[in-house]
């Protein structure tokens, strides 16, 4: 019982209740984990990353749609409004009579138009450049604009955009459309000047850009376009103020998603934005103009989700991890502690028995003797001592067959080792140290422990039987 008890304590103290078990049963745990969550993230990272740049592209395309509509609506559908017969006689009459009427129905006109399309300026200026009409009490596009725009529109007869520039009369960026002016006189067209639409992209463009249609912290849409071998941002930034038409960035910088658009790419990308930030873009070139859109989001602020949700899983297994480590502790220290009690018990029981034994084995009526396989003794009792006549050192190394003394030493020699492990019980005579003898009965045993033998002797004094038996037989 003893055994298995330290058996099964030695088993558990190994396998559970060992430090490096503890080690290798958290590592092993830890990795397992963390292999499953980067799997889970990587997977779950290509995905929400295509969601990302599919939604980012929406935006994107009906951004574009947006501005395709906002120019053609500033610019190009008010060319049938100025170019119509009516309204080119009202010009030629204001230009030859001055006539206040035409001045009157021809404001009217600018204003509506200004305010239906929220124009900053129009204007309507003379073969010379010299403004003839305008819808602002104080014209300052020509103060902002060069002469040869002008010049260029009624030279070559066709509208002149002039993209975004920047006005040092009012500092702030515009946007200007050039609209020549003929009419027929006796068969030819006759010059009579160019009107001029002005607008500022801070009251409707530059908002429209920036507007995000949902909360975030990183998203943005911005303008660019090449000029030489930079590009060029021609909107505000939602990180860099005061950036529109000022601050540039070299077109080889091709993880950058501005120059992947200049340089003709259209699409959904990732890259590296102007702040250094990775992001995920998608590119669009707008109609009608050398203007390219960028609409991107910080890769950090897509995956931050996903991250939170990776962790929480961690944590959440690393917790349930040290919640069946604990378990197996306790149950491990539950298992000692029984186990400690039932040797406990055990070791008292056999404390119990060995000193019964003990007590049995010294104090008993009878002679024991215990020797070894060379039948030398090991151990005396107490009334072997007082029979023998030996002190107790005397008598352990002493030569057991020789204490017989009825039969030879080769026969003493032979009867121990013909006995098995059952008892073998022999008459003989005993021995003791002062020459004098007496008849007794040796119970003899073989004891075989670990692989060494043993005999065990119990000798019991039958003088006194055999004498009154020898009495008995004489009467």
């Amino acid at each position: 019982m003893k055994d298995d008890l330290q058996n099964n304590y030695r088993y558990i103290t190994e396998k559970f209740s060992s430090k490096k078990f503890s080690i290798l049963f958290f590592s092993a745990g830890f990795l397992i984990i963390v292999t499953l969550a980067m799997f889970f993230y990587q997977g779950q990272k290509d995905n929400l990353k295509k969601e990302v740049q599919t939604h980012l592209n929406t935006i994107e395309e009906y951004k574009a749609l947006m501005i395709e509509r906002w120019l053609t609506n500033h610019f190009y559908n008010s060319v049938p409004v100025y170019t119509n017969r009516s309204f080119i006689n009202h010009l030629n009459g204001l230009i030859n009579s001055n006539n206040q009427s035409y001045k009157q129905e021809i404001l009217d006109i600018f204003n509506y138009e200004r305010e239906i399309k929220d124009l900053q300026e129009i204007t309507f200026y003379d073969t010379n450049a010299n403004i003839v009409i305008s819808s602002s009490s104080k014209p300052g596009i020509l103060i902002c604009d060069s002469k040869s725009n002008i010049n260029a529109a009624l030279i070559n007869r066709k509208n002149i955009f002039t993209d975004f520039f920047f006005c040092d009369a009012d500092s702030s960026i515009h946007i200007s459309f050039y609209i020549p002016i003929f009419k027929m006189e006796e068969g030819r067209e006759k010059a009579l000047g160019v009107i001029a639409l002005d607008t500022n992209p801070y009251t409707s463009l530059y908002p429209f850009i920036q507007h995000w249609p949902e909360e975030s912290k990183t998203a943005e849409s911005l303008i660019v376009k090449a000029e030489g071998d930079s590009i060029v941002f021609v909107s505000d930034l939602r990180f860099k103020k005061k950036a529109a038409l000022i601050f540039k960035l070299p077109n080889t910088l091709r993880t950058l998603p501005a120059a992947k658009a200049v340089n003709g790419i259209n699409g959904v990308v990732e890259g590296i934005d102007y702040r250094g930030e990775p992001v995920l873009a998608s590119i669009k070139k707008i109609a009608n103009s050398d203007w390219h859109l960028v609409t991107k989001i910080d890769e950090s602020e897509v995956l931050q989700p996903l991250f939170e949700k990776a962790v929480y899983i961690i944590s959440l297994a690393f917790g349930l991890l040290i919640i069946i480590a604990l378990a197996l502790y306790t149950r491990s220290k539950g298992m000692q502690a029984h186990l400690y009690q039932k040797l406990y018990k055990a070791e008292t029981d056999k404390n119990i028995i060995k000193t019964n034994f003990e007590q049995y084995f010294i104090y008993a009526s009878d002679i024991i003797l215990l020797l070894n396989n060379d039948f030398k003794i090991m151990e005396a009792n107490q009334k072997a001592v007082v029979e023998l006549g030996y002190n107790h050192e005397e008598l352990v190394g002493l030569d057991g067959k020789k204490i017989l003394l009825d039969k030879s030493a080769s026969d003493v020699g032979d009867s121990f080792e013909n006995i098995n492990n059952t008892a073998s019980l022999i008459e003989t005579r005993i021995t003791r140290k002062n020459g004098s003898e007496f008849y007794a009965e040796a119970g003899l045993r073989k004891i075989e422990v670990e692989n060494r033998i043993f005999y065990q002797a119990i000798i019991r004094n039958t003088t006194d039987r055999i004498t009154t038996t020898n009495q008995i037989k004489k009467t």
